[in-house]
Parts: C-alpha cells; sequence; structure tokens
C-alpha cells in the first residue's frame, strides 16, 4: 500500500528540497527560458527562505522524499498554492493531486485557493481541474514562449 502525506519543510531539508526541485523544473527552464522566475534558477538561499516565511511541505510516499508544496497566504481567507513540484520518476501518479488535496485539508479553513501555471502544460492543467479549480480568464505574459493562467478554487 502506498501512502502519500505531508511533513512541514525545515532548513535541514532545503537541500533535498531544492534537487528534487531543479530536477523536477529544468525541463520547463529549457523550454521557456524564463530565468530568475524559474523555480529551477532558485538558490539554496532562496529555498531556505520560502520554508521559513510559507507553509513549505516535503511530500512524501511511504517515508520516501519525492517533492515539495507551499502555500502562502495572500488575504484573509485567500491562499496562493505558490509551488508544487514531484520528483521525474514519481511522476504521473496521482501524488500532486493527493498533495493538493492534503494541502487544503491541513489548511481547512480557508475559502479561497489561486495558483498559476504555464499555459500549455495540459497535465497541469488537468490535475488542476479534478481538485476543483477553475481557469479564470487572466494571462499574464512572461515573454514569447510562456504565459501563466491562473485557477481558482472557492470553498
Amino acid at each position: 500500500m502506498t501512502e502519500v502525506y505531508l511533513i512541514l519543510a525545515s532548513d535541514t531539508d532545503a537541500e533535498a528540497l531544492l534537487s528534487i526541485q531543479k530536477n523536477a523544473f529544468l525541463p520547463l527552464f529549457e523550454s521557456y527560458q524564463d530565468g530568475n522566475l524559474n523555480p529551477y534558477s532558485e538558490t539554496l538561499e532562496q529555498m531556505k527562505q520560502h520554508i521559513n516565511e510559507g507553509y513549505f511541505y516535503k511530500i512524501m510516499l511511504n517515508d520516501c522524499l519525492v517533492g515539495g508544496i507551499m502555500a502562502r497566504e495572500l488575504e484573509k481567507d485567500m491562499w496562493k498554492l505558490r509551488i508544487i513540484f514531484i520528483e521525474q520518476e514519481f511522476q504521473g501518479k496521482g501524488i500532486a493531486q493527493t498533495a493538493i488535496g492534503l494541502m487544503e485539508k491541513i489548511h481547512s479553513d480557508v475559502n479561497e485557493w489561486v495558483l498559476d501555471t504555464p499555459h500549455d502544460l495540459y497535465k497541469n492543467h488537468h490535475i488542476y481541474e479534478k481538485c476543483g479549480y477553475v481557469r479564470t480568464s487572466e494571462i499574464t505574459p512572461v515573454n514569447e514562449r510562456l504565459a501563466l493562467i491562473h485557477y481558482r478554487k472557492k470553498r
């Protein structure tokens, strides 16, 4: 039986999380060439800062670290799912969808969630829509290769 669960990350997890994040985002960095915006470009110090300023969780699969997920409060009752990443070998197994559900359950008092994702990552769109997120009409251009589309979920 496989079990997915979340554990609040700490500074001691930063190197491992950064390594998984870089592996997960390298293909997107190469495709979009979005410089400092892409999580692939983050430094260890930036990872530690994210861990300390938001709700950053390790995504665990049977006691094995396979990814990370972070949310941040934007305003009262509205949070942003800032990042989710899964080690490449574990992608496509429903772990991200489960992690999103767990994050929402941990923060069950949040009435509205928002997120953004690349315009052409249809597998991400599918995952978010399966989790109940609805695409908004908002689009944020980043460069000639990349635009971010926005999703929203209200309870």
